[in-house]
């Protein structure tokens, strides 16, 4: 799971310690340039990583967002898309879900989830027998 904000990794990193240990949480951290298949990536340990290097071990990618920069979500997907790994778009939000994240992942995600109820997540890894 890739998560783009600080209010989503908080989430899944609370889902993930209680439900689904195996799952690899990578969060963007803050930087200050144009990325595409060098975007950086931090684990929850600490260790860095890049997007091309997460998803040459991905068979699938959970990207959560709060309120996110569209154009990574949208790099993250399109990278996922090109490579044939299922990609699930889940926004953490309420009220109107036609924002930016919404529409730069669209296009790319073969799944997505719009909620405000951190169990759905839990209960699509679940499904996912994640």
């Amino acid at each position: 799971m890739i998560a783009l904000d600080a209010a989503a990794a908080d989430v899944i990193h609370r889902l993930t310690l209680r439900h689904h240990s195996a799952i690899r949480l990578l969060s963007v951290p803050e930087f200050d340039r144009d990325v595409e298949e060098d975007l950086p990536l931090q684990a929850m340990d600490g260790t860095c990583s890049n997007l091309a290097a997460a998803l040459a071990e991905a068979d699938l990618v959970m990207v959560a967002t709060t309120a996110v920069n569209p154009r990574t979500a949208e790099t993250i997907a399109r990278a996922c898309s090109s490579r044939g790994v299922m990609t699930v778009g889940v926004i953490l939000q309420r009220g109107c879900p036609d924002g930016p994240a919404l529409r730069a992942l669209r296009p790319h995600a073969q799944v997505l989830i719009i909620t405000n109820d951190h169990s759905d997540i839990a209960e699509v890894l679940s499904a996912l027998r994640a």
